[in-house]
């Protein structure tokens, strides 16, 4: 039976007219509602993603630094002058020693008229000469000094890399076991340009240093006057620590690439510039020592500026081998 022309029934359906316009009016709202949720969801998940795109990398980097010397963010290195300076005989420096420990407790250098080896570790700066090694004095003056605040920490084994006897020797200015052994613990991140700083603290079997000679002045340049007058001393069988500094290849003319070491025994008494040592053996069979590597982004120079040698000399510009690696 065919339903009345007054409920205008509909084929598609199979409803009067009536019940079709109602459902047709909730098909509408339903999607209208749909639509509404659907940006409201959009809306959130941007908001989300902006947050989680802020917010994320700002606590990587909290958790990066944090964790990168034991709760210190970036430790950093302060140096007083540049190794073209003190080659140029810039051999008197404007900084103090009380202004230098400002910026760090551990390094090296030396006093003014290359008066001996500085050597900085626990806080107490050493000056080793070839009477021996004394405590230097706060108004002393530097003309060349390294600094860092990266072990102002605890010390002792706890977080220390063991170096065993198969990485014990180092040879100045030259590849050796024990550089190769320190770039195969540098992050794989830093590679080749990384400023490192390590403390090494162990036995010796042998270690063989050089002590600078005070210079009177006129003073000459440094490879006219240093290498015919300093001291090379031998030991043998003794405790102490090695400051550590390892330079990329593109700090040339501001520092020597490669790495340079400063060494003072347990006992203060002996020490100076590393030539070259052989590990012995520590507290175990295999131990050598324990080092701390410290990788550091942080960078300071603070020039000799009232030096007219400084302000009027033409350094030479230096091209580096790209290929060239540190060690």
């Amino acid at each position: 039976m065919q339903p009345s022309a007054s409920t205008e029934w509909s084929p598609l359906t199979g409803h009067d007219g009536p019940l079709h316009s109602q459902s047709l009016n909730q098909s509408a709202s339903s999607n209208n509602n749909k639509c509404c949720i659907s940006r409201a969801a959009w809306y959130a998940l941007l908001a989300t993603c902006v947050i989680l795109a802020v917010c994320v990398p700002l606590i990587i980097v909290r958790t990066r630094s944090s964790n990168n010397n034991n709760g210190v963010a970036w430790p950093s290195v302060t140096q007083i002058s540049t190794r073209d300076g003190i080659a140029s005989g810039i051999y008197d420096g404007n900084y103090t020693l009380k202004q230098l420990r400002t910026f760090g407790s551990f390094g090296l250098g030396t006093f003014n008229g290359l008066d001996g080896e500085m050597v900085a570790v626990d806080g107490k700066f050493w000056q080793v000469t070839e009477a021996g090694g004394r405590l230097a004095v706060d108004d002393w003056n530097v003309p060349f000094a390294v600094v860092t605040n990266a072990f102002e920490g605890p010390t002792g084994k706890d977080g220390a890399h063991a170096v065993d006897t198969g990485v014990q020797y180092y040879q100045n200015n030259a590849t050796s076991p024990f550089t190769h052994w320190i770039e195969s613990q540098l992050p794989w991140v830093s590679g080749r340009n990384a400023m490192a700083a390590i403390r090494l603290d162990a036995t010796f079997a042998s270690i063989t240093t050089n002590i600078g000679s005070k210079q009177t002045k006129p003073y000459k340049p440094y490879d006219e006057c240093v290498f015919a007058t300093q001291t090379r001393r031998y030991y043998y069988d003794v405790k102490g620590s090695v400051v550590i500094f390892r330079w990329p290849q593109f700090f040339a003319g501001i520092n020597g690439p490669g790495y340079h070491l400063h060494w003072i025994s347990d006992d203060h008494s002996i020490g100076g510039h590393v030539w070259n040592f052989t590990l012995g053996v520590h507290d175990s069979s295999n131990i050598g020592g324990y080092a701390r590597i410290r990788v550091i982004p942080d960078y300071r120079v603070l020039l000799p500026i009232d030096d007219p040698i400084f302000g009027h000399r033409h350094f030479p510009y230096r091209k580096q081998d790209p290929a060239t690696v540190c060690g």
